[in-house]
């Protein structure tokens, strides 16, 4: 994702969807640390089971409502535990869990990932990864 500015050297603008995942200040405090503008949108003080992988459809609407205000260049976000992110671009496309888990260890240059069973399937068809550890969910 680049930003939508016009040149190089913009601020990536970021919202920060905190709804009640145990990460929600670090994710923001993490970001603004890398020097994105953050925006905190979305907090909830009750549990929202949302998923980085299978999205309820009012999270969806949430998201590409948030985005088309043309606020952010990006959302970013995690499910209720903190273990797996989600991005969402500037026009609200979403990035699941499992596909930016596998971008990241591309460009990080692993060649082995461990990641849960219902991912592996992606991660195997990809290829370029030595070893695929599977585990188990729950």
């Amino acid at each position: 994702m680049r930003p939508s500015h016009s040149t190089s050297s913009a601020v990536l603008r970021v919202a920060v969807y905190q709804q009640s995942s145990v990460a929600c200040d670090l994710l923001a405090d993490l970001l603004a640390g890398f020097g994105a503008a953050v925006t905190p949108v979305g907090r909830s003080d009750t549990f929202v089971p949302i998923g980085t992988e299978a999205h309820r459809p009012e999270d969806v609407t949430y998201i590409a409502e948030t985005m088309a205000s043309g606020n952010y260049d990006a959302l970013v976000t995690t499910d209720g535990d903190a273990d797996e992110p989600l991005v969402a671009d500037a026009a609200g496309g979403i990035l699941r869990g499992d596909v930016l888990g596998l971008i990241t260890a591309r460009y990080l240059g692993a060649d082995a990932v461990v990641v849960p069973v219902t991912a592996g399937s992606a991660i195997e068809r990809a290829g370029g990864f030595a070893q695929v550890l599977c585990t188990r969910v729950g």
